[in-house]
């Protein structure tokens, strides 16, 4: 599997530094970190079992929509969108809802990972389509992949597949088995519009109609994607419908591009944990014991 590596602050060695670390979480917010640390779990997962006619986008910036992607994967068998998550606990997926349930109550989740993976989803599909690509020619499949053992998701026929941690390999091998939609050619010109889009594409008939098609609600979507009640139980695996395609509406493209950042991107919130404020307050500290060394040495020195 190939990899084409974006994820800001990162050096060559694949880790970041001290200041790296200290700026990133400042910027991104406290779960940033860990998000990056769950998708080598993923990536080391899919490298045992995916060859290098798969390329993996790694948090790469779609140009004129100012949004990054965790992870695009592309290859013979399609295009998958995968937001990994490193949460732990007990949540439910039914639908486009996210949460916990407290009693025979539901309580929604801060963050819905699941309306989330789906947008990013329907973002990717959007941008293809904007570059010549109608949705029925490149069909992209989003999934919700968790890399923490400890967690639990009592799955309702979600928008969005939904991959356990014990069942990432499989997933993996479900992508290497699946049919085949793309050639060798299709998906070089795929990866080059997305990490070096054109400046200017023509439009295809095709595109512009699926522009013109009448909006369908977020929150009326949910029948339109061809849900699947059947659940892979024994695989770990909980597939989202019986197709990938995603349907495209010409209000949603035209507004995609308005959206605000957190709703396709990470939240930059700072919170922080017990060991990043440890973190953070040592390294202030440091700073401080070589600045005052330092005054005195000038000191001494006058």
């Amino acid at each position: 599997m190939k990899i084409i590596d974006h994820t800001p602050f990162l050096s060559k060695n694949g880790e970041f530094s001290a200041l790296d670390q200290i700026k990133a979480t400042l910027k991104y917010g406290g779960d940033w970190l860990q998000e990056i640390n769950a998708q080598k779990t993923v990536i080391a997962c899919f490298g045992k079992v995916l060859n290098n006619s798969f390329t993996l986008l790694r948090n790469a910036r779609l140009a004129s929509l100012d949004i990054s992607i965790p992870l695009i994967l592309v290859g013979p068998t399609g295009i998958y969108v995968l937001y990994v998550t490193p949460m732990r606990g007990m949540f439910r997926a039914k639908g486009d809802e996210w949460g916990t349930l407290e009693g025979y109550r539901f309580k929604p989740g801060r963050v819905n990972l699941i309306a989330r993976t789906a947008r990013m989803g329907r973002a990717i599909q959007t941008y293809l389509e904007r570059q010549g690509y109608p949705p029925t020619s490149t069909p992209v499949d989003a999934v919700l992949l968790a890399t923490n053992p400890g967690l639990q998701i009592d799955s309702v026929r979600p928008i969005v597949r939904v991959v356990m941690r014990d069942a990432l390999e499989h997933f993996a091998l479900s992508v290497v088995q699946g049919h085949v939609a793309f050639s060798a050619e299709t998906i070089h010109d795929i990866l080059n519009r997305l990490t070096k889009p054109p400046a200017a594409s023509p439009e295809q008939p095709a595109a512009q109609a699926a522009r013109e098609a009448p909006a369908l609600p977020f929150a009326q979507e949910t029948d339109a994607f061809g849900l699947d009640s059947t659940q892979d139980s024994a695989a770990g695996l909980i597939p989202a419908r019986g197709s990938a395609h995603f349907p495209e509406s010409g209000a949603f493209a035209e507004s995609l591009a308005s959206l605000q950042p957190e709703t396709l991107a990470r939240p930059k919130k700072l919170s922080f944990s017990t060991k990043q404020w440890a973190f953070l307050i040592a390294f202030i500290v440091v700073e401080i014991i070589i600045l005052i060394i330092f005054v005195i040495l000038v000191m001494s020195n006058l």
